[in-house]
């Protein structure tokens, strides 16, 4: 094993790209983006942001040169890594803030604090690039999290700070044709028991803090909850199965993997 290395920042997000596996992206609290290279334990910044924090930054998986970021700000901004003292795109025109992404090739799906969800084609970027689509999550709780599955993007889930999780699954479909109204057959939504309990007077909503699907059974989708347990929800059977490895609330779950 490598030895850990003290950063002089707060990594927000980490990303790997499946044709550098040397390299991971980190997403500083010092408004920049930084490479760390595994092999050499070396780390420094890429391209940097004069106002808030970026929270998302990935590569695309067809172009290397490119990579993407979100802010926030509320913007998408586009870098090409071969001169990035500035962006050479962004996207702002978003209902509301950018809060939770998901990325897999070809496709970039954003959601916002007004529950706003649009999908950008990375792989096929062209200059002035705006979403495929945009569509509203009807619900009162604000997303949290959001994950398109690696198989060709057929299934796609949210969860919300209210405990609420949405699935959808799709077929075949074109790039104009996408979204959870547009494509996508929503297959269940509803607030998964242990997340939301009765207590007195009322309800105690735990948040779904990540959602992750299984690398392998694109059809598997797992969730971590603020109560401490782990759900699974299985596209195929349409049920869910908890796993009990964390019972209090003490110790909420959050990333998943």
């Amino acid at each position: 094993s490598k030895d850990s290395k003290n950063l002089s920042f707060v990594a927000l997000d980490i990303n790997c790209h499946p044709k550098l596996p040397n390299e991971v992206l980190l997403t500083g609290s010092d408004s920049s983006v930084h490479t760390y290279n595994l092999e050499k334990s070396t780390c420094y910044p890429l391209f940097s942001n004069k106002g808030l924090p970026f929270f998302k930054a990935f590569r695309s998986t067809k172009d290397t040169n490119l990579a993407f970021a979100l802010s926030l700000e509320g913007a998408l901004s586009v870098w090409d890594l071969r001169n990035p003292q500035t962006s050479i795109d962004s996207y702002a025109k978003f209902n509301g803030k950018p809060y939770a992404a998901s990325y897999e090739d070809p496709y970039l799906v954003v959601s916002t604090n007004k529950n706003e969800i649009s999908f950008f084609d990375i792989a096929n970027y062209k200059k002035g690039f705006a979403p495929i689509s945009n569509d509203v999550y009807d619900s009162e709780h604000p997303i949290n999290c959001i994950a398109i599955s690696p198989d060709s993007c057929n299934y796609l889930s949210l969860g919300t700070f209210g405990g609420e999780f949405s699935a959808w699954k799709t077929g075949e479909r074109s790039s104009a044709n996408i979204g959870p109204k547009k494509g996508y057959k929503e297959q269940t939504r509803k607030s998964q028991r242990n997340y939301v309990t009765e207590v007195t007077g009322g309800k105690q909503y735990y948040p779904i803090n990540d959602l992750k699907y299984h690398p392998e059974i694109p059809d598997v989708v797992f969730t971590a909850g603020g109560d401490g347990r782990i759900i699974i929800y299985d596209y195929v059977e349409l049920k869910f199965d908890e796993i009990d490895y964390y019972e209090s609330v003490t110790y909420p779950t959050t990333p998943v993997t």
